[in-house]
């Protein structure tokens, strides 16, 4: 069942790169919440502790992903922030 796992990862990097693209792009993030995002990493965070306690490579990699996606879309949220600030 590991396979379904990976396929899911694939598909769900695959679906947000359309979004990350423009935002790299645009470099406007004004329709994104810091705080529902910074709620989505802890449950991601918790989701790779989960993953590390089962020792369930899919569910590490995957999360893991994610984590690195929106740890990219925190910091550019918190560099908008700074520039509207100066």
């Amino acid at each position: 069942m590991d396979y379904v796992a990976y396929t899911a990862t694939c598909l769900g990097v695959i679906k947000v790169l359309p979004q990350i693209s423009k935002i790299n792009s645009d470099d406007n993030v004004s329709s994104f919440s810091k705080e529902a995002l910074m709620i989505g990493i802890v449950a991601t965070v918790l989701w790779i502790i989960y993953g590390l306690a089962i020792k369930s490579k899919p569910i590490i990699m995957a999360y893991s992903l994610g984590l690195l996606v929106e740890l990219w879309l925190l910091s550019k949220i918190l560099k908008s922030e700074k520039y509207k600030k100066q």
